[in-house]
């Protein structure tokens, strides 16, 4: 049995993060990548602000994939999973997805939401199975979802968009 783990990853960990990133993509049209893609500077950037975070996944001492969020004002976008090839599996997203849920939940986050290129057909049943709802795949509306959050980025016509309110869960109480 191996033995799993996700820790957060900093700024040493960047060029591992850029390589698992590349070989996840090595078989994305242009149209994608230019929703994915993330250079070394840009990684680089992103790991300085105090709002971004990284978290890379093991398998036993091999590293598997990553899984970048970036909260703000009580919202985080997620950006990932990306995985290696021979990790590509479906409970390997799943567990990056749910810690980084972990992780938004002790930061009091409200919603988060993720673009997925259709090509990531693995990435939306794992975003399904973590029970994000299916808003989107229309650019423009994309754009206009939620007071515009998005209207700065490019949407490529083949991203959908996925969104979860994470303090509408029902919570137990000492009674239940």
């Amino acid at each position: 049995m191996s033995n799993l783990r996700i820790v957060r990853a900093g700024q040493h960990a960047l060029t591992l993060l850029v390589d698992i990133r590349e070989n996840a993509e090595r078989e994305l049209s242009e149209d994608t990548l230019l929703l994915t893609a993330d250079s070394y500077s840009e990684l680089r950037e992103h790991a300085t602000e105090s709002s971004t975070h990284y978290f890379l996944g093991f398998e036993d001492h091999m590293p598997f994939g990553y899984v970048r969020i970036s909260i703000e004002y009580g919202e985080c976008e997620i950006v990932g999973p990306y995985l290696y090839p021979d990790y590509n599996r479906h409970e390997l997203q799943i567990l990056l997805i749910e810690h980084a849920l972990d992780f938004m939940h002790s930061q009091k986050v409200r919603l988060a939401y993720v673009l997925i290129p259709l090509a990531y057909t693995g990435s939306a049943e794992a975003y399904s199975s973590s029970h994000f709802e299916d808003i989107s795949d229309n650019a423009e509306f994309i754009k206009r979802w939620h007071d515009g959050v998005l209207a700065h980025r490019p949407i490529p016509n083949n991203t959908r968009l996925f969104a979860r309110l994470l303090d509408s869960e029902p919570q137990l109480t000492d009674s239940q």
